[in-house]
């Protein structure tokens, strides 16, 4: 992590003639769409390349065709059962049985990185990408930009609450959409001697607890809690394990888990902050993501380890064995179904019978 390469950020926001500031552009059908979508250059920036940038100097095999996509960063199922995956360089892929079809710039979709993917009570889907949000349905999408310079639109996080007010997590901090608008969320500077990997304004994670209370994890200044009237800022001092909270996920049960890129996993319980790494049975201590299924057990996505599964007791570990990854595992997903399907850098994959299974195009699922 100490060695990836820093790429400028570069971006260019569009706007059009008649429209409100916070769109970048008119809806449009993509099957009438010409070969360039819209008037913009896009350049991948520095942090939409960071996945890249870091797991490629430890894994250069080159990507099978047959794959899905090269990193997944998203799984989403919708309600009509098809799979929606967020991709890192691919746009979109929706599949559903053993089809696969591709949502791209050229199509429509304001940035070739989505990393969030949400499905509204009108069956619109919402991605959100490294060059704000775009909006799909019924063929017709609709891009937004907070127009408050490419930091603002490189979105890592997106959280809709109960009152369907989106919360985005971007590389220059906090937003507030309510479908029309941006407004800047302030998060109070924290006291941390964490380099960054990104930017110390970087949002990675945004989570809505039980009580309502919005939760943010950043990139190097801990987390912060948000209950309607005041922001508590949570770090190492208080008990995190790292100040780069990757993920942070409230259980069934009520307690707090926070996922950590350095420093494994930190569960917060009846006001006790316990640390978690590889000497209880983690299978990593660079932790991307936390995911609970619905019998109540908790799933822990790795960067290098595959992805450990925690019944309340005691860990298992799974790893992809056929030498296809490195075992970053980047997304994490229980269909209706219950299947387990996981996002690695190297394609798609699903857990069949405790063996981790490659999704490949061509093969069905």
């Amino acid at each position: 992590m100490k060695h990836f390469i820093a790429l400028l950020m570069i971006g260019l926001t569009c706007a059009c003639n008649g429209q409100d500031s916070s769109k970048t552009s008119s809806t449009a059908m993509d099957k009438d769409l010409p070969a360039v979508a819209f008037s913009q250059v896009h350049v991948p920036s520095k942090s939409a390349l960071w996945f890249d940038n870091i797991l490629d100097q430890k894994w250069k095999k080159p990507t099978d065709p047959r794959q899905v996509s090269k990193y997944i960063r998203t799984i989403f199922q919708d309600k009509t059962g098809s799979f929606w995956l967020g991709t890192n360089s691919d746009g979109v892929v929706k599949m559903r049985g053993n089809e696969f079809e591709y949502f791209s710039l050229e199509r429509g979709l304001s940035g070739s990185t989505v990393r969030a993917i949400w499905e509204d009570s009108n069956q619109a889907m919402w991605f959100a990408t490294n060059n704000g949000i775009t909006k799909y349905i019924k063929h017709s999408y609709t891009r937004f930009s907070a127009n408050l310079g490419p930091a603002y639109d490189e979105i890592w996080s997106m959280k809709v609450d109960r009152k369907g007010i989106f919360w985005l997590g971007t590389a220059g901090g906090v937003l507030k959409f309510d479908g029309t608008k941006f407004t800047k969320f302030e998060l109070p500077l924290a006291k941390s001697t964490v380099q960054p990997l990104v930017s110390r304004n970087l949002v990675w994670s945004i989570m809505e607890d039980q009580d309502g209370a919005i939760w943010f994890g950043t990139d190097g200044s801990g987390a912060y809690k948000y209950d309607g009237n005041t922001i508590q800022h949570i770090g190492k001092e208080e008990g995190l394990a790292s100040d780069r909270v990757t993920n942070i996920v409230q259980d069934r049960k009520g307690a707090i888990w926070f996922a950590s890129e350095d420093a494994g996993v930190t569960n917060y319980s009846h006001g006790k902050y316990t640390r978690i790494g590889v000497e209880q049975g983690l299978c990593h201590s660079s932790i991307w993501s936390i995911y609970e299924d619905r019998s109540g057990n908790l799933w822990f996505t790795s960067l290098g380890g595959g992805v450990s599964k925690y019944n309340g007791t005691s860990f298992t570990n799974y790893k992809e064995t056929k030498g296809v990854t490195k075992n970053h595992v980047q997304s994490i997903l229980e269909d209706a179904n219950g299947n387990i399907w996981l996002g690695f850098s190297g394609g798609l994959f699903r857990l069949d019978n405790g063996v981790i299974v490659n999704i490949r195009r061509m093969e069905g699922c």
